[in-house]
C-alpha cells in the first residue's frame, strides 16, 4: 500500500452569534481537514485548527514528503515528519490523525488497539461548550446550558468564566 495523496480542506461556518472562552469572541468556526489517500482506496482522515500557514505547510512541505510511502510505516514517517526541529505541531498532528485513521482502517483494528490496546471500556466524558456568547450573560445562559448537559448524563462541566469579575 502506498499513499498517492494528501489533500486539505478549509471549512469555515458562521456562527448565528460570537462565541468563545475569556479572551475573545469568534463570529466563526475555522477548520482544516486533511484526507490521506492510497493506492488500495483506502482514505484517512485528520483534523487541525485553522492556524495560521498550516494549510500551507501540510500541502506545500509535509504532504509530498508522504507521496509513495507506506502508510504502516509509523516510526519513520513519525520521524520525518517531526525532524530535528519539532515541525508544526498543528500540521503533523492533522496529518497523524489521518494516518491513524487510514491505518486502523488498513489493519481492521479501532484506534486504540495501534496504541497498544484499551485501558478501559468507558471514558468519561463532559460538556465543555458553555462559553461567552454574544449579547448574552451567562448567568442568564450557563445554567439553562448546564441543564441541557446534566438532561444528556454528563456528570461534569467546562466553563469560561476568567472574562468577567468572579461575583
Amino acid at each position: 500500500m502506498k499513499i498517492t495523496a494528501v489533500e486539505t480542506y478549509f471549512l469555515k461556518h458562521r456562527l448565528p452569534k460570537a462565541m468563545g472562552p475569556s479572551t475573545l469572541l469568534y463570529p466563526f468556526r475555522e477548520v482544516v481537514l486533511v484526507k490521506i489517500s492510497t493506492d488500495e482506496g483506502i482514505v484517512g482522515w485528520g483534523e487541525t485548527g485553522a492556524r495560521a500557514g498550516v494549510r500551507a505547510l501540510i500541502e506545500e512541505q509535509l504532504g509530498p514528503l508522504l507521496i509513495g510511502r507506506d502508510p504502516l510505516r509509523n516510526r519513520e514517517i513519525w520521524q520525518q515528519l517531526w525532524g530535528h526541529t519539532f515541525g508544526d505541531g498543528w500540521a503533523v498532528g492533522a496529518i497523524y490523525i489521518a494516518l491513524d485513521d487510514l491505518r486502523g482502517k488498513a489493519l481492521n483494528l479501532p484506534i486504540a488497539e495501534l496504541y497498544g490496546g484499551r485501558l478501559r471500556e468507558k471514558v468519561p466524558a463532559y460538556g465543555s461548550s458553555l462559553n461567552y456568547t454574544e449579547g448574552l450573560d451567562p448567568v442568564d445562559h450557563y445554567p439553562e446550558e448546564a441543564l441541557e448537559f446534566v438532561d444528556r448524563g454528563l456528570l461534569a462541566l467546562k466553563m469560561s468564566i476568567g472574562g468577567n469579575p468572579m461575583a
